[in-house]
């Protein structure tokens, strides 16, 4: 047989950098990740796994002024979707 599993999940903003006038954090994102493996044989198994199936980004902000609430977007990071295939084999 084999077997798959798929995620769906959130991460809630966090600190990222701690430059010496602004921190710098990350917004909360979702994300879609998925993988599946299937056994061809007792020795062989087939390996697929895609991260970030739905494309999400990640906006990062720093903070500015003493009361930490004014937010200023720094960027946007969009690592896209990443797919990958592989092959296990026992010996």
């Amino acid at each position: 047989m084999g077997c798959h599993s798929v995620t769906w999940n959130k991460r809630e903003g966090f600190l990222t950098a701690v430059p010496a006038a602004h921190p710098r954090y990350t917004n909360d994102y979702w994300q879609l990740d998925a993988g599946f493996s299937f056994n061809i044989t007792d020795n062989i198994t087939l390996l697929v796994e895609g991260i970030n199936l739905t494309d999400e980004s990640v906006d990062y902000y720093n903070i500015v002024g003493l009361a930490s609430t004014k937010k200023h977007l720094s960027f946007i990071s969009n690592s896209g979707r990443r797919l990958q295939a592989g092959v296990r084999a026992r010996f």
